[in-house]
Order: C-alpha cells, then sequence, then structure tokens
C-alpha cells in the first residue's frame, strides 16, 4: 500500500491533546533565514498539481474542502462540519522521496502562511507509512513564518491518537506533506500557504 493508497486520518483526535504548540519566528516581510532550504514552493499554478483534498466525506460527513492557486501561495479553503461525526479536512502533497533528502539535516520546518485564526495540523508520512504531527494556530488576515521544530513532531496512529510504540521521527524518511483542519469549530476557513522551507541545517548538510 502507498501512501496516496492509505485510508484517511479521521478526527477521533483533538489538535490540543496531540501536538505542541508552535513558534512564530517572523513575519513573511521579513528577510528569510540564511540557513533555509526550500522543500515547498508554490511559484505558480503548475505548483499545486499533485495536491489533493481528502474530507470526511470519505467517513459519511459533509465537511468539504478546495485547493487553489493564488499569488504564489496555495489556498486551502472551505467549510468544517461536525454533522454525521465527521469533521475533518485535509490537503495532501504528493509522495515525493526527496522531501526526505532535502529535510534530513535539518532542525525544524518553517511554514509561511496567512491564515484564519484557526489551528492547522501538518502531518508528514514516512516511506514506512508512519505518521507525525504537530500544528500551528495562525493569525487571523496575517502573513506570518511558523517554526516547527522536527523533534517536536508526534507519531500518531491514522486516527491521529498518540501512538507511544513509534519510534522517533526519521526526517530523511519523509516522503509525504498533509495539512488538516480538525479543531471541531464549525464554519468556513482558508489557510494561504507561501512555501515550506527546512531550517535549522546543520554545517555538515
Amino acid at each position: 500500500m502507498t501512501a496516496s493508497d492509505s485510508t484517511p486520518d479521521t478526527t477521533a483526535a483533538s489538535t490540543s491533546d496531540t501536538t505542541p504548540d508552535t513558534t512564530v519566528v517572523a513575519t513573511t516581510a521579513d528577510p528569510p533565514v540564511d540557513d533555509a532550504r526550500s522543500v515547498v514552493a508554490f511559484v505558480d499554478p503548475a505548483s499545486i498539481a499533485g495536491w489533493s483534498n481528502v474530507d470526511d466525506t470519505v467517513m459519511g460527513g459533509v465537511s468539504s474542502s478546495t485547493t487553489s492557486w493564488e499569488e504564489g501561495r496555495l489556498v486551502f479553503a472551505g467549510e468544517l462540519s461536525l454533522e454525521n461525526n465527521g469533521g475533518f479536512t485535509s490537503v495532501r502533497g504528493p509522495v515525493d522521496p526527496s522531501i526526505g533528502t532535502t529535510i534530513a539535516d535539518a532542525a525544524a520546518l518553517s511554514v509561511d502562511a496567512e491564515g484564519d485564526g484557526r489551528t492547522y495540523v501538518v502531518q508528514l508520512r514516512t516511506v514506512d507509512e508512519s505518521l507525525y504531527i504537530s500544528s500551528l494556530t495562525s493569525v487571523d488576515g496575517v502573513a506570518q513564518r511558523y517554526e516547527l521544530p522536527l523533534a517536536g513532531f508526534e507519531p500518531v496512529t491514522r486516527f491521529l491518537e498518540p501512538s507511544p510504540g513509534t519510534p522517533p521521527l526519521d526526517a530523511s524518511a519523509v516522503v509525504q506533506i498533509a495539512i488538516y483542519l480538525l479543531d471541531k469549530q464549525e464554519g468556513g476557513f482558508r489557510l494561504a500557504v507561501g512555501g515550506i522551507s527546512a531550517t535549522g541545517i546543520s554545517a555538515t548538510g
């Protein structure tokens, strides 16, 4: 089974129960850090090819989301609903083994994004189908750079519940990035992501 064939993660877990806090390190108007290495950039409409939405409709829910390109950003937007035991939406990037090579010697992922005040979950999937998550709480209408330390990504099951028997994240094995909304707050949402970078790269990298 490949990552793209796996069953969707559900909303059984609360983001506040399973993910650590993240740190806003800069506004996107500030210059980039010197040791940043691009992991994902949305420079043109073609750059969102392969990103796809998976929502709770696969389990009978009625939430909906779309992915579009707008002025150098991937826009993940839609409507979250808790009806029919639903409550999650997601956008997933393509399976790409080069992600692990890019981030293997980094300390963190930096996400440049403009959100709506809601908390989003960033999920990393490894080649052996293990899942790891961290979260960012966006600032409504403000473009920010959010730093997610790779050591802070927590192992979870496909239901986003803690998976204590899973080894810590091996960044070199990451093959896919996804973004989820499952904050149990009904209503519209919008997260515009300008890019994701690896930061804190070691001197030997």
